[in-house]
């Protein structure tokens, strides 16, 4: 890391520009961007934080950068980030994601929405700031945020999202907010498949799909299926068997209307059915629930099963995470732009330690070790930025 133009990262974020008056403009922006991810990857979860890390660091961070003011202030810090431009800042941030991982052929792209709890500002009368994200689940890479406007919802932020993916070959997988017809087309146009869940905000279309596969579970008709059983214990003190049913839908079913709307949803391919049954292994207490889906994915019902689990992975491996490692939730970070880009900081800071080869050299099993070993460690700290 000899100098700023060595870091990739710094090269991907140079388009950002720096907006602040040439005359007061102590601290270079891009160094204060490698000073905020490398605060976040030594565990630093606040604005505060990051200054103070950048003072007891300073000699350090001089090795590589030109500082001549010394270190910035936790003012100055969120100064800059809230006068960045989110949209530019996810552009850069997307581009870079591509540069470490080309291809996510095959990949679950599951997409869901947060809400940064700690985000909202009663003085000035705004509420939490929501996002939606898409995360690469087995690559294990977050690929992108969009805020979802305080007017509208979910349904207006996924398409925005879609559009700026590179989703060929992948499986893109949503909860039942992002089951539309208009949403499927795009999937189907970008040459992705799609496994959407279906509730009952699809009216007669999902009072369909429901009774038919309920009825097929039941043996009450006979239709031509696949099916898969995966049975397993827990970390969680339970015993879980999952159970999927899919069915091919054929043109008879496409010509005799056998669900309402059927016609409308683009590549159409397979309704399931996903039973879960699990055993609480100290009090006996058994939880039932069935969940149903649509997909343009082959009745393959190990596939399917497998795809929407995958979907959970969103909740365990990005939001979880956030929430616990990071501690997304009590960032009081709320200044014009700066809780989106912060955000999207963390988001770097974790696919920096996803992707580090690092990691599995030194056998860290937890992100939490990586954080502390980077903090402990300044070659490690160093080798994790030069490979980001």
């Amino acid at each position: 890391m000899k100098t700023l133009e060595d870091i990739a990262l710094v090269e991907h974020f140079s388009e950002i520009e720096d907006t602040r008056d040439k005359c007061g403009r102590r601290h270079d922006l891009h160094t204060m961007i490698v000073i905020a991810v490398c605060a976040v990857l030594c565990g630093v979860n606040s604005i505060e934080g990051i200054a103070d890390f950048a003072e007891c660091r300073l000699k350090w961070f001089k090795k590589f950068f030109d500082m001549p003011h010394g270190h910035p202030s936790a003012d100055t810090f969120i100064r800059v980030f809230a006068l960045i431009q989110p949209e530019v800042f996810e552009k850069c941030f997307m581009s870079w994601v591509q540069s470490i991982k080309k291809f996510l052929h095959g990949d679950t792209i599951a997409i869901d929405g947060k809400t940064l709890r700690g985000s909202f500002d009663t003085k000035n009368n705004l509420g939490p700031l929501h996002l939606v994200q898409a995360f690469a689940v087995r690559a294990g890479l977050v690929l992108l945020q969009k805020e979802v406007d305080k007017k509208t919802n979910e349904i207006t932020a996924i398409p925005e999202l879609l559009e700026c993916l590179i989703l060929k070959g992948t499986v893109v997988t949503i909860d039942a907010m992002g089951c539309q017809k208009k949403i499927a087309k795009q999937i189907v146009d970008s040459e992705a498949d799609y496994a959407l869940a279906l509730k009952g905000n699809q009216g007669d279309f999902h009072r369909d799909v429901e009774a038919f596969l309920t009825k097929l579970i039941k043996n009450e008709i006979k239709r031509d299926h696949d099916y898969y059983k995966l049975e397993e214990a827990n970390n969680h003190g339970r015993n879980e068997i999952r159970e999927c049913y899919a069915v091919k839908i054929n043109q008879e079913d496409i010509k005799e209307k056998l669900f309402a709307n059927i016609m409308d949803w683009e590549k159409l391919t397979t309704v399931a059915a996903v039973c879960t049954q699990r055993t609480n292994k100290t009090t006996g207490e058994v939880g039932l629930e069935t969940r149903f889906y649509i997909s343009s994915l082959e009745a393959n019902a190990k596939e399917i099963l497998t795809r929407t689990r995958e979907h959970w992975g969103i909740e365990n491996s990005l939001h979880y995470v956030l929430d616990v490692t990071f501690q997304e939730d009590k960032s009081r970070v709320r200044k014009n732009n700066a809780t989106k880009n912060f955000a999207l900081i963390r988001k770097v800071a974790l696919n920096i330690i996803k992707n580090s080869p690092f990691k599995q050299k030194k056998k860290i099993s937890s992100l939490a070790g990586v954080r502390r070993f980077a903090a402990f460690n300044e070659d490690f700290l160093e080798e994790l930025i030069l490979t980001s």
